[in-house]
């Protein structure tokens, strides 16, 4: 689910898993 977010767009992931994008910036 997280590779699919991430190839479908930063910003998409950040509404499946915003935990993810605070850990990445």
């Amino acid at each position: 689910m997280k590779s699919y977010c991430l190839e479908v767009s930063g910003d998409f992931a950040c509404f499946t898993r915003p935990e993810m994008k605070v850990e990445r910036v």
